[in-house]
């Protein structure tokens, strides 16, 4: 059958969008454990919403940073001939007691680092280099953006901002600004010139930079313009939203997601695939680390392994994903995510409350709107797989919340659901930038008005604090 079809026949066999539903019905299902009866219901609202036909609605602004190298004097940052920002080449730093300097960013995945820029040669003048060679390793395993030496067998990290400042001491270079900015989390891309770029002024220097702003319904991206100090010191002058990608919420996002830098792609819809490709995969560390915390915290078995079943799905989507980002002519980014600790269950329910029972939930319910609503059959059939799994997914997030419930004292449950209601009211305001039109064609991705719609009707139905008795 096609998709239209199929289409029709949900539509026709729900109630609209708002028409009301006995409150705790999800929270009912959920704590049974019956995620098919959860996809049933997600594409009732689905095939609901699409019946609706709500119209599409302007969308976001355009981005006012320089366009063209040499604009306002803005020039690119000093790049390899892999794209990369070479962050410690072209620097006068004040401590030049080191043979080998490395820029490390941690991890890629959980347990690796992510070699950014390097000069010279590790433990070049060390007079026990194995030594050396394993202390080097040692300190750059560690969470964020920070700089490694080596002097003969001494090893140094410098990891704070004010580390940072003591190794280059004045800024006086535009690698140096640069560097000052990659330090403080900001990406400076080596492509556009829109996202990436520095001039010096009298009082120091200005970097165009951006940061992941917001990384799960919509995908957002903010640009900043930023000046930095001769003292390393950095002042936020203008900032706005230049990517907004609604309807990207498929999989659950890590604790220490890096900044994508914005996905590679020639057209909207390519850059959309490639940012659902991104989050797929930080999805794998995101349930690899909670199958570890959760056998940390001797949670029954069953969660343990559906946590890690969940892992071994997003495997499978990033592989899916990534094939048609690449067919529509975009190249996923890596995924950056620096290591954390092993979480109380407090910290856990709080971030499983906002990752899992609201934004994992709703993705679970976007992607399931995307299947039944998307133009390209290749798209359709892919998130079809998607949609199920990821019903699956948001299914453990509510179980699991109901194990640490037990576990929580009544100050720290009333703070879970402060946090799940913050979290609501978050992802309803990021539906008003409604997405581009291709994406409504081509992905399935909802209106604005549908998106918010569906917020709405969740709130309702599963996200009230008032229980199922």
């Amino acid at each position: 059958m096609t998709h239209r079809s199929a289409t029709s026949r949900a539509a026709r066999a729900v109630p609209s969008v708002s028409a009301p539903s006995p409150r705790g019905v999800l929270q009912r299902l959920i704590r049974k454990n019956r995620a098919t009866t959860l996809g049933r219901y997600f594409r009732g609202l689905a095939g609901a919403s699409l019946a609706a036909g709500l119209a599409l609605s302007a969308g976001c602004a355009d981005s006012h940073f320089p366009t063209n190298p040499g604009e306002d004097g803005f020039l690119p940052p000093l790049c390899d001939a892999m794209g990369r920002v070479q962050v410690v080449h072209e620097i006068d730093p004040a401590v030049t007691n080191y043979d080998y300097l490395a820029a490390w960013s941690y991890g890629f995945f959980v347990g690796e680092g992510f070699l950014t820029d390097e000069v010279g040669t590790r433990c070049e003048t060390a007079t026990d280099r194995p030594a050396c060679e394993a202390a080097l390793d040692e300190s750059s395993m560690v969470p964020g953006n920070h700089l490694v030496t080596s002097d003969g067998d001494a090893v140094t990290r410098y990891g704070t901002p004010a580390e940072i400042s003591t190794f280059l001491g004045d800024v006086n270079t535009a690698q140096e600004a640069v560097l000052v900015a990659w330090h403080a989390g900001y990406n400076v891309s080596c492509t556009d010139i829109s996202a990436g770029a520095v001039r010096e002024l009298e009082d120091g220097w200005e970097v165009v930079g951006t940061q992941m702003t917001a990384d799960c319904d919509p995908v957002e991206t903010t640009t900043y313009l930023l000046h930095v100090s001769p003292s390393a010191e950095i002042t936020v002058l203008h900032s706005e939203v230049t990517s907004s990608t609604p309807g990207v919420c498929v999989g659950r996002r890590p604790v220490g997601l890096a900044d994508a830098g914005g996905a590679d792609g020639k057209t909207k819809v390519a850059a959309f695939f490639a940012e659902i490709a991104h989050l797929e995969e930080s999805a794998v560390t995101a349930f690899q680390v909670l199958a570890h915390e959760l056998h940390a915290h001797g949670a029954p078995l069953e969660l343990v392994r559906a946590a890690r079943e969940a892992a071994e799905d997003e495997v499978r989507h990033t592989v899916t994903m990534t094939r048609i980002a690449r067919r529509f002519g975009a190249e996923p980014a890596p995924v950056v995510v620096a290591p954390q600790p092993v979480r109380s269950l407090y910290e856990i329910a709080l971030d499983n409350a906002t990752e899992g029972c609201v934004r994992e939930t709703f993705g679970a319910l976007i992607g399931t709107h995307q299947a039944a609503a998307a133009g390209d059959d290749e798209v359709s059939q892919a998130l079809t797989v998607i949609a199920d799994d990821e019903t699956r997914h948001a299914a453990l997030s509510w179980e699991i919340a109901e194990w640490i419930d037990t576990r929580l004292t009544d100050e720290e449950r009333a703070g879970v659901r402060r946090a799940r209601s913050r979290a609501v009211i978050e992802l309803r305001a990021e539906m008003q930038c409604t997405p581009d039109a291709d994406l409504v064609r081509v992905a399935g991705v909802p209106t604005a008005e549908a998106a918010v719609a569906l917020v709405d009707r969740l709130a309702e139905d599963l996200w009230s604090d008032e229980r199922a008795a």
